[in-house]
């Protein structure tokens, strides 16, 4: 029910825009690989150069982000102070996307949904585990696709954990 309740106004916003139409053919495949490849990349320059990475795939200053339900950053430069922050904490990070869905809803925005494993590794010798799904829309900027917005969701602690 409440997925439906959601669904409703974002299709009745798609379908009442003038002109609006989902690329299709070679243009959706387009973008599909493109976006696939900047979620690669997402994960390449996180085990390269760390948190402070993330800025990079970042839609500045237009992105935000939640978890588990929860505002997180209002916007980039939330998320530049808090990755300042913590970056220096970790040693190593490493993020897995699982079967990614991309769908282009113009040849410049994309919707992206995967599910996620991530370890980080601590500089006291903790690693930190973590799992669950994210959904976020992709924008081409001049700089190539980033993150307009995300949203990280995890199971509670008492349920499983999908592989």
């Amino acid at each position: 029910m409440r997925k439906s309740i959601l669904l409703v106004p974002l299709l009745a916003a798609c379908v009442a825009t003038p002109g609006w139409h989902a690329p299709g053919g070679p243009a959706a495949d387009r973008v599909r690989v493109e976006v696939s490849d900047m979620l690669e990349s997402i994960s390449r320059d996180l085990e390269q150069h760390g948190p402070l990475a993330w800025l990079d795939h970042f839609d500045d200053p237009a992105f935000f982000m939640a978890t588990d339900g929860v505002l997180q950053f209002r916007d980039h430069a939330e998320a530049e102070v808090f990755l300042g922050d913590f970056a220096p904490n970790v040693t190593s990070m490493h993020l897995h996307w699982i079967e990614p869905r991309i769908v282009p809803l113009t040849a410049e925005l994309a919707e992206v949904g995967a599910a996620f494993g991530e370890t980080i590794s601590l500089a006291d010798g903790r690693q930190e585990h973590f799992a669950g799904y994210f959904t976020g829309v992709a924008r081409r900027t001049p700089r190539g696709w980033r993150l307009g917005h995300g949203h990280w969701s995890s199971p509670p602690a008492s349920a499983p954990v999908p592989p």
